[in-house]
């Protein structure tokens, strides 16, 4: 936020600057036509009119000089250089034969037949051999011929009118600024130099702006890096704590369904033990002699002892109960367990009645293990599941074995029936 206002407040600048510049520019404008309209030149103009007046007169200058000796020294020549050009070409075809008439000097020097070499290269270069000679010109005469050619090959009459016209050109121009410069400095001085005091004061002020939208510009430029840098963290540490938030949001929704898994565990296992105790009072009262002996049994969340309550309410120590008693109420809360399981688990019974009365023993037999499982295994001695309580399960009894003790061979023998 810092960083964006920071840009902000850097762009209402640089708008301020602009609109400022404009607005100058604008009134400069006006002043420069005023100014213009009142004959009126900046310094700068001046200084400018006066070099390129000097400049038109010194070209001017340089063209009447020219033209000058032009009139002077070569107007005869360039009138009559057609002549001139024949008379040249005329001397050079005379040179050939004015070399065939030292032929014969030659021989004396070069001999007949070198003399007879040269003569015959001379005469290729001769157009008429009935031509006379007639100039006869020196070096001296024709390297002036040459020189006077050359000039008036390179200066064509073309050129001599553009160089007329341009001085015609120039000294029109050269008037044009005199009278401007005159008409300056004949106008309202008074005038003219306030309206060059304001325009200075302008131009300097839009200078300065010029400047200060640059040194603006870089700020803004350093302002939106600085902007986008400080959004980029920015965007990361929001990627960073969205992740985390998603992180935290998953271990939460984890951790809450542990909660309520473990909560419905609890509630369960809660609602089954109370479902085992309200079955196992009412299986102990059925197998055991005494009428509201136990009303209330109550398992001790996390460690499972039992709590025994009588009918007023009042908690039993499990203690006082005989060890039979405790052996019929430890049976009915297994038997209570299974039945509410509804599993069919093999049970075995070693001795089972060692330590119950007569009328307990009955209750035992017909109520847990006649009913505790589909697959009992009882291992009883010849004085406690016979007779009258044999009878009570006997139906239910698919096969009998005794089991003889051989002291001798120290070992078990199983043998098919029961005790007589």
């Amino acid at each position: 936020n810092e960083a964006q206002k920071n840009l902000k407040n850097l762009n209402d600048i640089y708008q301020k600057y602009i609109k400022t510049y404009d607005e100058n520019k604008f009134k400069l404008r006006i002043l420069l036509k005023k100014f213009e309209n009142y004959g009126g030149l900046t310094e700068k103009e001046k200084t400018s009119m006066r070099i390129s007046l000097e400049l038109l007169e010194s070209t001017r200058r340089d063209s009447i000089n020219k033209i000058k000796e032009f009139l002077e020294d070569d107007i005869v020549f360039y009138l009559n250089k057609d002549k001139i050009f024949k008379i040249k070409e005329s001397i050079y075809y005379e040179k050939p034969l004015i070399f065939l008439n030292y032929m014969e000097e030659l021989k004396k020097y070069l001999g007949v037949k070198l003399t007879s070499d040269v003569k015959e290269k001379l005469m290729e270069h001769v157009n008429d051999t009935n031509l006379s000679i007639k100039y006869n010109a020196s070096d001296r005469l024709i390297k002036q011929l040459d020189s006077i050619c050359e000039r008036f090959e390179l200066t064509t009459s073309k050129e001599i009118k553009m160089l007329l016209n341009n001085t015609r050109d120039d000294l029109d121009n050269s008037k044009i600024y005199k009278k401007i410069i005159s008409n300056n400095e004949s106008a309202n001085s008074v005038d003219l130099q306030e309206l060059l005091k304001e325009i200075k004061t302008l131009e300097i002020n839009i200078e300065e702006l010029k400047f200060k939208i640059k040194d603006i510009e870089k700020d803004i430029a350093k302002a939106e890096s600085d902007t986008k840098s400080t959004l980029l963290e920015l965007e990361t540490i929001e990627k960073k704590i969205d992740s985390e938030r998603k992180e935290e949001n998953s271990f939460n929704v984890a951790r809450k369904i542990l909660k309520a898994s473990k909560e419905y565990k609890e509630l369960q296992i809660s609602k089954y033990l109370n479902k085992i105790a309200e079955l196992s009072v009412k299986k102990f009262s059925d197998i055991n002699n005494k009428e509201n002996y136990i009303s209330k049994i109550k398992f001790v969340k996390d460690t499972y002892n039992i709590v025994l309550y009588d009918n007023n309410g009042i908690e039993k120590d499990i203690n006082i109960l005989s060890a039979g008693e405790k052996q019929l109420l430890l049976s009915a809360i297994i038997w209570s367990i299974f039945k509410l399981s509804d599993r069919n688990t093999l049970f075995t019974f070693d001795t089972p009645l060692a330590r119950l009365d007569k009328e307990n023993r009955m209750l035992f037999v017909e109520k847990i293990l006649g009913t505790i499982s589909d697959q009992v295994l009882i291992l009883s001695t010849n004085e406690e599941i016979v007779g009258n309580l044999l009878k009570i399960i006997n139906k239910k009894i698919n096969k009998k074995y005794l089991l003889l003790n051989d002291e001798k061979e120290g070992k078990t023998i199983i043998e098919e029936g029961y005790f007589l």
